[in-house]
């Protein structure tokens, strides 16, 4: 029922964009902020730091600001039933273990926790998956003149494959696929793997844009769905993000990436009547991009016109048109790669054969 402690132990001094990618290593969905003599100070969650991010607040900045203080925590000599109903109580996955001078001893988690009793831990999502493959991958030239974009090798493998497999992972198997572009030659790639998922197979006889395709689920799916590109390997929490979605009570969710983008220029800040404030020497700014990857609402189909060319971006402005909630999802810029830009797919291309890279495998 424990993990190392030190894997979940930080400082308060630790940068946002540094505990994300520490909150991505460990189980629990949570940290424990510790001083020096690792007395237990607080805990920062994923939720702590999307809401930090989504506020607009800068990535570099410490967690001294976003963390909570004193959080839940049990002391040595616990029982087993205890841990579970205090988990269970405060809907927490992990909890700091202190001793009689609240330094943290051990962590525990809610997955061994459970596993005695015999109950899942996590739910299995029922949810369909659709991915977008109908595109021409025009940015994957001359590769998309012989093959479909879903097809592009990835190592030994084609990138639509890897892309399932992270679904696979979260116990996602109804996959939809929308397909235009040389869909016989994709199609034909799938009988072929006989894969033990269930495909269907949304038919554009005309391009119909990222989100075009969706309107012919209409009527044949009930409840919210997942909506991929085809070209995006993402290791996201898929489990977080659908309860994130629920929770939220958005129409739709949108995953975005913490990316960073520097200025290779100084920067001159200025007063209204062009007076100088400072000068700021190639700054760097956090800014949050979407990936391709979202959560929508089965009602939210009734917005996209039938037969037409319509992009999620569309979809994204007719919601807001209608005043519909939608959401956003920080994930870690290290956590997806978008393999239809040759610069990256040649990145993609080293993680996978195990050279190296950003995601991890």
């Amino acid at each position: 029922m424990t993990s190392n402690p030190q894997d979940f132990l930080i400082s308060f001094s630790m940068s946002v964009r540094d505990t994300m990618k520490r909150l991505n290593q460990v189980e629990g969905q949570a940290l424990y902020v510790v001083d020096e003599g690792g007395r237990l100070l607080g805990s920062v969650t994923d939720g702590d730091i999307r809401r930090y991010l989504m506020n607009g607040n800068p990535a570099e900045h410490d967690i001294s600001e976003i963390y909570t203080r004193n959080p839940v925590r049990i002391r040595i000599g616990y029982r087993s039933p205890e841990v579970r109903r205090l988990m269970q109580t405060h809907k927490i996955e992990s909890v700091p273990v202190v001793d009689a001078d609240d330094r943290v001893v051990e962590v525990l988690l809610w997955e061994t926790a459970f596993r005695e009793t015999g109950r899942l831990t996590r739910r299995k999502l029922d949810v369909p998956v659709i991915i977008m493959a109908g595109g021409k991958g025009t940015r994957m030239d001359p590769f998309t003149r012989i093959l479909p974009k879903p097809l592009v090798p990835i190592d030994d493998r084609p990138v639509i494959e890897l892309v399932i497999e992270r679904f696979l992972a979260h116990g996602l198997d109804k996959f939809f696929l929308s397909v235009n572009h040389k869909s016989r030659i994709l199609k034909a790639y799938f009988e072929e793997a006989n894969p033990q998922y269930r495909i269907r197979w949304i038919e554009e006889d005309k391009p119909l844009g990222t989100a075009g395709g969706l309107r012919f689920l209409e009527g044949k799916i009930n409840g919210p769905f997942f909506v991929s590109n085809c070209d995006i390997i993402v290791n996201a929490d898929l489990a977080g993000l659908f309860e994130y979605h629920q929770a939220r009570q958005n129409e739709i969710t949108i995953v975005a990436s913490l990316k960073r983008y520097p200025i290779p220029y100084g920067l001159c800040e200025i007063e209204n009547d062009g007076t100088l404030i400072r000068l700021r020497e190639k700054p760097e700014y956090d800014l949050l991009v979407n990936i391709g990857l979202y959560v929508v609402n089965d009602s939210a189909l009734r917005w996209i016109p039938p037969d037409q060319y319509f992009d999620f971006t569309d979809l994204i402005v007719a919601a807001k048109q209608k005043s519909a909630k939608v959401g956003v999802y920080p994930i870690e810029e290290n956590d997806w790669i978008d393999v239809g830009q040759w610069e990256v797919y040649r990145n993609a291309i080293k993680v996978f054969q195990g050279h190296g890279g950003d995601v991890q495998r």
